[in-house]
């Protein structure tokens, strides 16, 4: 690919970040989402596969699993396959930004750990 169909290809990127007003209506449980986080989804990396196991997620309310399938989505459905900067430092940047920007009411450990987990999976 060359320099134009990949600044091409990064504009189309940045227009189509998942929103940021797309949470589930209702309560949000930030607390739950967040201790799900750093104790359930595993000790030593998130195990986002988790989320698709029942017997791992009964515990937690239907707009929890909601907001946690959808922050995978944006963390590892968009941005991990995406680029919506040049450079691998800034399009993490701009992951992290865009998280701490959606889901700024996690606990700082859980934002920590979120984006912890991306930047070693995307070594």
């Amino acid at each position: 690919m060359n320099d134009e169909q990949r600044l091409r290809e990064i504009e189309e990127n940045r227009r189509n970040i998942p929103p940021l007003d797309n949470l589930p209506s209702g309560e949000i449980d930030w607390e739950e989402i967040s201790g799900f986080i750093l104790g359930d989804m595993g000790e030593y990396g998130l195990c986002w596969h988790f989320l698709n196991d029942e017997s791992k997620t009964a515990k937690l309310s239907e707009n929890s699993l909601a907001v946690l399938k959808m922050l995978r989505h944006d963390m590892y459905d968009f941005f991990y396959y995406h680029n919506v900067e040049l450079e691998r430092f800034d399009q993490r940047d701009a992951m992290e930004r865009y998280i701490r920007k959606k889901y700024g009411a996690l606990s700082e450990k859980a934002l920590e750990r979120l984006i912890s987990d991306y930047h070693v999976k995307d070594r």
